[in-house]
């Protein structure tokens, strides 16, 4: 198994709805199951620039199916 922590910006872009970026929170690759789960950290501000909290969390699984990676599970948590 591979994994790794830190924090890798995905998307940047302050908008009105108060969406402020991704991150790459963590990924995991597991060789027994040929998996790939990554964590992706969403981060939004209220109007008055306070961050929201708890951050939302966007969870992708991959699989590979017929030689191409396909998300196979998406699921949110805060």
């Amino acid at each position: 198994m591979v994994s790794s922590q830190g924090r890798f910006a995905l998307y940047t872009e302050q908008t009105e709805e108060g969406f402020v970026d991704w991150h790459l929170d963590n990924y995991t690759f597991d060789y027994k199951t040929n998996k790939v789960l990554i964590r992706v950290m969403e981060n939004y501000e209220y109007e008055n620039g306070e961050p929201v909290t708890p951050l939302s969390v966007l969870y992708l699984n991959f699989e590979e199916v017929d030689g191409t990676w396909v998300i196979t599970e998406v699921w949110y948590d805060v």
